[in-house]
């Protein structure tokens, strides 16, 4: 069960409200379901749950939505890209995407550490919320700066 309304997030084994969501994550568990683990600011458990790909989606649109009505009184920048080694993220209205593995609200992001990969000229970008953290792979150094530009509007 997943139940998103009135700014709640409900499951079989959890309640909370919705600006309490830092981040979420998501694997496929097999073609009608997915994994999914949701983050709380300063909590060391996440919330988990099976739900399908249509409740999947719905909950990644209620959680970007949420972000940006907290980010009201922010202004907002064009859609930012970040290429990632085999996908692409992207960050809009203070929300960093990545359709195949997490959606982050940067204002929930405390910092950000950087770490060049000298054998693949790539870089690690670790964004860190709470005992949490989300990592992110970029090919250049270009992209962390915009990525910081990004979490600094929005922090």
């Amino acid at each position: 069960m997943l139940k998103l309304e009135d700014n709640m997030l409900e499951t079989n084994r959890a309640i909370t409200k919705i600006e309490k969501v830092t981040h979420i994550s998501w694997k496929k568990y097999n073609a009608n379901k997915y994994e999914v683990f949701v983050y709380l600011h300063g909590q060391e458990d996440t919330i988990y749950q099976m739900v399908t790909p249509d409740e999947l989606y719905e909950l990644k649109q209620y959680f970007i939505e949420s972000s940006e009505n907290n980010l009201s009184g922010f202004e907002t920048r064009p859609e930012m890209e970040l290429e990632r080694l085999n996908t692409k993220s992207t960050v809009e209205n203070g929300i960093l995407t990545n359709g195949y593995k997490y959606v982050v609200d940067l204002a929930k992001v405390d910092f950000i550490t950087i770490k060049e990969n000298d054998e693949e000229g790539t870089y690690f970008c670790k964004l860190h919320l709470q005992s949490k953290d989300v990592r992110i792979v970029v090919k250049y150094y270009e992209q962390v700066k915009i990525l910081i530009e990004a979490w600094k509007q929005y922090r």
